[in-house]
């Protein structure tokens, strides 16, 4: 026997093992499913601006008599779920994206951020657009169609392409998701 023998051991080459698929095994309550989107710094402060402008400009209902406003808080009611008022759910709306907006904000050290952005997050943001939207279309809101807007409708389809395929999911720990499928559930 030589040297190299006794090192190496047996020179006939291994049994192949049989192929199988690769698994890993991770806690369901500590990762979830996401979609690294790169998001700039400034289309988030747009989205800001946009949720102070749609706060800060004055509804066109709040100029409607009171049986006016009561007839369409009646018809909310039958025609969405909850017993919020439209005024209250429109609310609700700008806080959850503003919650959503104001997290991935403080991910940031440098202009781009990765952001890990759960399943179902632009639906969220998508529907304050739609409000914005709505109320820049009435010729008696004073709400206009911003430059924000056109911004955050840009990231907002950038998110939505990102979940409808564009960019692989990935599992991350919960930790480094700045906002999580259940605080997202839990906001609305």
């Amino acid at each position: 026997m030589g040297l190299l023998d006794s090192l190496l051991g047996d020179a006939t080459p291994p049994e192949p093992e049989p192929e199988k698929e690769p698994t890993i095994e991770i806690s369901e309550a500590e990762h979830e499913v996401v979609f690294p989107v790169a998001i700039d710094r400034s289309e988030l402060l747009a989205y800001k601006r946009l949720i102070e402008y749609d706060r800060d400009t004055p509804h066109s209902d709040a100029a409607l008599s009171e049986p006016v406003q009561d007839a369409l808080d009646d018809t909310w009611k039958e025609m969405v779920p909850g017993d919020k008022t439209r005024s209250e759910e429109i609310e609700a709306t700008r806080e959850d994206a503003a919650v959503i907006i104001e997290a991935w904000l403080d991910e940031f050290t440098n202009d781009t951020a990765v952001i890990f952005v759960p399943v179902g997050t632009y639906f969220h943001l998508a529907r304050l657009l739609r409000v914005c939207e709505a109320r820049a279309e009435l010729d008696e809101d004073p709400f206009e169609s911003t430059e924000e807007l056109l911004t955050a409708a840009a990231l907002v389809s950038r998110l939505k392409a990102a979940e409808d395929g564009d960019v692989p999911s990935v599992f991350a720990h919960t930790g480094d998701v700045p906002v999580t499928r259940a605080e997202l559930r839990s906001a609305s």
